[in-house]
């Protein structure tokens, strides 16, 4: 009991800090957690109907509210969407006034269905001391559609492991015997272009690429399309998943959302991995070494791996220019978020 308390009692300055993530985890919220010494909170329900996915709801809102009358905390940084886990820290704060609310609002908040909330959305972010944004067309969105002008921070490149690179325990697909090894981080969700990788990877038979993440979610049309030179590997256990990505050739990260950075992406850079990510503005500008952005068709999505065949020491080279340059200006970033989190 004590050590988890001194685990909550890291403070920036002397204040207690929470980070509310209705969600099974969140790289970003981790390494914001890490900066400031606040404690994460990962809090989720999973139904195996998704009709009563609603009823989550309800509950994580009774949970969170308990958690914090419990903590205490000065600060609650909330992570949206949803906007109803910012919302618990609105009514928290009606009998706690002196706790500051920040939101950490994420580019699925500003699309449909929660955009349907926008009167909720933008009376909660007016409660807020601040709203966090990871870019400038997410803060620009915000300043225009709800008349707030949030931060920005983008998300922090993670740090792994090295031993993980000559570690084999529990990896099951490890790449071996391919020209070309391609890891896909995904979840399957709607915004992937799965069929587009497919298509792609039927046309590169002699490279191998590995889908992470629970491929049942992909439906069984997609699943009876795979080509023999992919494997789906399950969700994997935090380890198994880095030990795979070191002994990639590459990291492909699609999606088909704008105004949104993506965390495999940020995996390339932190393992200094050559790139191939989907030609937003936002990926553009900040993935700008290293990488090769796609409109996310099977065409150009041969024709870049054909190119880190290529290319792959130039890229890898470029990549941890960048890993070098990212590292040196969220430091910047994060010190101006905590100086706005204590004033």
């Amino acid at each position: 009991m004590a050590a988890e308390k001194n685990a909550f009692e890291k403070t920036t300055g002397s204040q207690r800090i929470v980070f509310l993530v209705w969600a099974p985890h969140s790289a970003r919220a981790k390494g914001i957690c890490d900066g400031l010494g606040a404690h994460l909170h990962l809090m989720s329900y999973k139904f195996r109907s998704k009709i009563y996915s609603p009823i989550k709801y309800p509950l994580l809102f009774l949970r969170s509210l308990l958690l914090l009358n419990n903590q205490n905390p000065e600060i609650i940084i909330c992570q949206a969407p949803p906007i109803f886990c910012p919302l618990v820290a609105t009514v928290h704060k009606l009998t706690h006034r002196r706790v500051k609310v920040v939101i950490d609002l994420h580019s699925g908040a500003l699309e449909k269905p929660w955009s349907y909330l926008k009167p909720l959305n933008t009376a909660v972010m007016k409660k807020a001391a601040a709203v966090l944004v990871s870019n400038q067309e997410a803060h620009d969105h915000v300043l225009k559609e709800n008349n707030i002008s949030p931060l920005i921070l983008e998300d922090k490149i993670p740090g792994f492991d090295p031993a993980l690179m000559h570690d084999d325990k529990g990896v099951e697909n490890t790449p071996s015997g391919a020209d070309l090894t391609i890891i896909v981080p995904s979840s399957f969700a709607y915004d992937e272009p799965i069929e587009e990788i497919l298509h792609a990877a039927a046309a590169l038979p002699e490279t191998k690429f590995y889908l992470t993440g629970d491929s049942s979610k992909a439906g069984r049309n997609v699943l009876k399309r795979m080509p023999d030179n992919v494997v789906y590997t399950g969700f994997l256990k935090t380890d198994d998943y880095v030990r795979l990505l070191y002994r990639s050739n590459a990291i492909m990260v699609l999606t088909t959302r704008d105004k949104t950075l993506l965390a495999g992406a940020y995996e390339a850079v932190a393992l200094q991995k050559p790139l191939i990510t989907s030609n937003w503005a936002p990926l553009r500008r900040y993935f700008n070494k290293g990488t090769i952005h796609v409109n996310n068709s099977s065409a150009e999505i041969v024709e870049a791996v054909q190119t880190v065949q290529q290319k792959k020491i130039e890229l890898k080279r470029e990549m941890g220019l960048l890993r070098e340059e990212k590292i040196r200006e969220w430091e910047v970033a994060f010190a101006r978020f905590r100086d706005a989190l204590n004033n």
